[in-house]
C-alpha cells in the first residue's frame, strides 16, 4: 500500500531553506564586518606607523638643520678669526715696510739717477727725478723687478730736461742730466706673509 504524506512538507522545506539562508547571510555579514574591521585596523596601524616615521624624520631634519646652522655660525666665526689673524699678520709684516722702502731705494738707485720727490699712496710709491740717460732708468726698473720688497715698476713719463729748465738747477747744474722721469712701483714683498719660504724669509 502506498504511503501518502499529507503534511505541508513544501512549506516546511521552504521555511528550513529560509532559516539556512538567514543563517548564512548573517554569518557572511558577520565575517564581512570582521574582515572590514581587521582591514581597517591594519590600515590605521600602517597610517599611524607612517605618521610616527614621518614625525621622526621631521625631528631628525630639524636636528640636522640646527646642526647646519651651528656649523654655518662656526664657519663665519672661523672666517672672521682668520680675517683678523690676516690683518694682524699683515700689520706685523708691513710695519717695517717704510724702513724697508728707504733701504730698498738706496739699493736700487743706479749711478746717474737723482731723486727730488718721493710720494706714497697706500702701497704705491711714486718717484720723481732726473737721469743722465735712458739706460740709467732701465737699470733702475730692472733693480725694482729684482727686489724682494718692491715690484711692478711703471714708467709714467720721461722727457728731456730742456722742456723743464728747473731740472738742471735742482741738482746743482749737473751738465750730464738729460731726462726727467716719473716712475711708480708697488711696495709689497714678493712672498705671502706667514708662508715659510727661506728664499724670501722676512728678517
Amino acid at each position: 500500500m502506498t504511503d501518502i504524506n499529507l503534511l505541508p512538507w513544501r512549506e516546511t522545506r521552504r521555511e528550513h531553506d529560509k532559516k539556512q539562508f538567514s543563517i548564512y547571510l548573517l554569518a557572511g555579514l558577520g565575517f564581512s564586518i570582521v574582515m572590514v574591521f581587521l582591514i581597517y585596523s591594519y590600515a590605521v596601524s600602517m597610517v599611524d606607523n607612517q605618521t610616527q616615521r614621518n614625525q621622526r624624520l621631521k625631528n631628525e631634519i630639524n636636528t640636522l638643520n640646527n646642526q647646519i646652522k651651528d656649523i654655518s655660525k662656526l664657519k663665519k666665526l672661523r672666517e672672521a678669526l682668520i680675517a683678523r689673524m690676516n690683518i694682524v699678520q699683515d700689520l706685523q709684516a708691513t710695519r717695517i715696510l717704510t724702513v724697508r722702502l728707504f733701504d730698498e731705494i738706496i739699493k736700487i738707485m743706479p749711478n746717474g739717477v737723482y731723486l727730488y720727490h718721493i710720494e706714497r699712496s697706500i702701497n704705491k710709491i711714486t718717484l720723481l727725478g732726473y737721469s743722465e740717460s735712458n739706460t740709467s732708468i732701465s737699470h733702475l726698473m730692472r733693480n725694482i723687478q729684482a727686489s724682494k720688497w718692491i715690484q711692478d715698476p711703471e714708467l709714467t713719463e720721461i722727457k728731456k730736461t730742456d722742456e723743464t729748465k728747473q731740472g738742471v738747477q735742482k741738482i746743482e747744474n749737473n751738465p750730464y742730466v738729460q731726462n726727467e722721469f716719473n716712475l711708480s712701483f708697488v711696495l709689497k714683498p714678493k712672498t705671502v706673509f706667514g708662508e715659510k719660504n727661506d728664499k724670501y724669509k722676512l728678517k
